[in-house]
């Protein structure tokens, strides 16, 4: 027998708003009902014990050697039977069957089954129906590539796992308001009327629970440095989930690359591509927007994924994750295209103007839109819109997009053209606060909102300090050839900390034909008395031959910044420097005197956790 159940996630969602949107009076009377236990005919039944307890896989299955059950499963499907006080099809049965069977050929009928099926927001199988999909999804990708996502073993998707996770990250400290990681949290620093934290029924418990997944995930995906949908996503899961598993199904997810966005740059690929689909394969939508458009529609198609999340109601919203938890992407662009063409013939009709919000009130109104069902039917029927062609439009889109990167024409060496959004929220950086007498934890944090995106993953590691290796500088060489990413800390007599990160491969100075090494990331920085940060002057104007200096070493000193002056210089004792302003950073001197003496010189490397 089949322990109590809700279709809800009652702990972590505010139940009043709920039965108000449901139309129920009496929200009490409705967490009742929705507790009320699944299926009386599956509790006749008995299931293996294996099944019942694994962690994820939670949908029933009968037991195949009990031919009693197997007669029991045969008069269920042949009827409908009343579930939870639903009645449920045969249909509907036949899928409970078909989701634990992975073969191949059961994928088009399962597909179908999920599109043409409409059960209500509140109905019991969607608690399993998730999980099953995301399952047999993971099963699948595993198939393909065996080694994604290693370092998460299905023992690691466990609650028990899972709170060890939260331990590591958090200690005893998980309790409080923790901030949202910077990967879905990017939007919200420049504006945030449009800042797309979507936490629909969740209670204050629900989007604490939340912002706790995102940082394990965070944790655990370093590479995806930027996803702000995830939000709306691991919140729609939420509703029906508990807190372990809505992680355990953003692991999944993240296995099969069919569900996620991880850069800015997909993220504005996905825009190009959306534009280039709704162009193609909705003509006369497309040429209909146009007409009407104020802005450019660039600015309204890279709405798209928000009309979506932001405008959507919440039961159209679980009728697409249905389809989105099997088929990937793929949907979000067919129900907003499908949106773009109904709003379209509005604007036949009644000649309105279009700017980048038009479509979110269009998507918000009740009135203007089809019900769920027949949206998806318009979404469904766009023809030859296949998961290839997506990726080939995707494809072509991406490649575009790499031919505007900027390139370090003496060196040869991408450079990154678009300088890191400055944080807000806390940094977390794992590490042992005691590693470095220079850099306090602030001071790190500070650092960690200047480097590199990709580096703000890693954990800082002390390399060399002139305290403990001393003043060699063939000692700082053997270090420094071993990096292509450091930070170099000073600290002067007079209390003063500043230093530089270094972007480049140290062997190059062994190169007689090289003079400068080094890329465009290197910047000059101060943290005391004042903190400020010096980037190269490229990434935001056209430099000149003078203003591309960025790293250089002979026998009396290493030099960071060049041109008419260098930025920095470290002389080859150790002990004493230089600073001035230089053209390549065009700085301020880091130091109060043009030459300062050097009491600790350290050296921070990066590793990936």
């Amino acid at each position: 027998m089949i322990d109590s159940r809700s279709c809800f996630n009652l702990g972590l969602v505010d139940r009043e708003k709920l039965a108000n949107f449901l139309g129920e009076s009496d929200f009490d009377e409705l967490s009742n009902r929705l507790n009320q236990t699944t299926n009386s005919a599956y509790e006749e039944s008995n299931y293996d014990q294996a099944v019942k307890n694994n962690k994820f896989n939670s949908f029933p299955m009968r037991k195949k050697n009990s031919s009693k059950a197997n007669r029991q499963s045969q008069q269920s499907i042949s009827k409908s039977v009343n579930f939870n006080g639903v009645m449920i099809s045969q249909d509907e049965l036949n899928l409970n069957i078909r989701l634990s069977n992975n073969r191949q050929q059961e994928s088009n009928r399962l597909k179908s089954l999920l599109r043409s099926n409409f059960w209500p927001i509140d109905h019991p199988i969607r608690k399993y129906l998730w999980k099953c999909l995301l399952l047999r999804q993971n099963t699948n990708s595993n198939k393909e590539n065996t080694a994604s996502n290693s370092h998460l073993t299905d023992t690691s998707l466990t609650e028990f796992e899972y709170n060890k996770h939260l331990n590591q990250i958090f200690g005893k400290m998980r309790e409080i308001d923790i901030s949202l990681p910077d990967f879905v949290n990017m939007n919200s620093k420049q504006d945030s009327s449009s800042s797309h934290m979507n936490y629909y029924f969740l209670n204050n418990k629900g989007i604490q629970a939340i912002k706790r997944i995102l940082c394990v995930y965070e944790y655990h995906f370093p590479h995806v440095t930027y996803n702000p949908g995830l939000v709306s996503i691991s919140s729609l899961l939420l509703h029906y989930m508990p807190e372990h598993e809505v992680f355990a199904s953003l692991c999944y997810m993240s296995s099969t690359k069919e569900h996620f966005i991880e850069s800015k740059n997909c993220w504005d690929t996905t825009c190009s591509v959306f534009t280039k689909l709704l162009k193609n394969y909705c003509k006369s939508s497309y040429d209909t927007i146009s007409k009407y458009a104020t802005v450019s529609l660039d600015i309204i198609f890279s709405e798209w994924y928000w009309w979506l999340f932001d405008s959507l109601s919440f039961d159209y919203l679980v009728k697409i994750m249905d389809c989105f938890l099997f088929e990937g992407q793929k949907i979000f662009y067919r129900v907003s295209l499908a949106l773009a063409q109904q709003f379209s013939r509005s604007l036949r009709s009644e000649n309105l103007r279009v700017d980048k919000f038009s479509l979110h009130h269009f998507c918000q109104s009740s009135t203007n839109l089809d019900s769920i069902d027949k949206l998806l039917k318009v979404s469904f029927n766009i023809r030859n819109l296949k998961r290839s062609t997506i990726k080939e439009y995707y494809t072509k889109e991406e490649s575009k997009k790499k031919s505007y990167t900027k390139y370090d024409k003496n060196h040869n060496t991408t450079l990154v053209s678009i300088e890191n959004n400055q944080k807000n929220s806390p940094t977390r950086i794992y590490l042992n606060e005691t590693m470095t007498s220079v850099l306090s934890h602030a001071n790190l944090c500070s650092i960690w909102n200047w480097i590199p995106q990709r580096l703000s993953t890693c954990t800082p590691n002390m390399l060399f300090t002139t305290e403990e290796n001393g003043t060699s500088l063939n000692t700082l060489f053997n270090v420094l050839d071993e990096l292509e990413n450091c930070l170099i800390v000073i600290k002067t007599f007079e209390d003063e900390i500043f230093g530089a990160f270094c972007a480049g491969d140290w062997n190059q100075r062994k190169n007689p034909k090289t003079l400068f090494f080094g890329t465009g990331e290197t910047f000059l920085f101060t943290l005391s008395p004042e903190k400020k940060v010096f980037k190269w002057i490229g990434l935001k104007q056209e430099t000149k031959p003078n203003q591309e200096m960025f790293i250089r070493v002979n026998t009396n000193k290493i030099l960071i910044g060049g041109g008419t002056r260098e930025g920095l210089a470290i002389k080859s004792n150790l002990l004493e420097g230089e600073t001035n302003q230089c053209d390549t950073f065009a700085n301020e001197p880091l130091s109060r005197k043009k030459s300062f003496q050097i009491a600790i010189l350290e050296v921070v490397g990066f590793n990936n956790r």
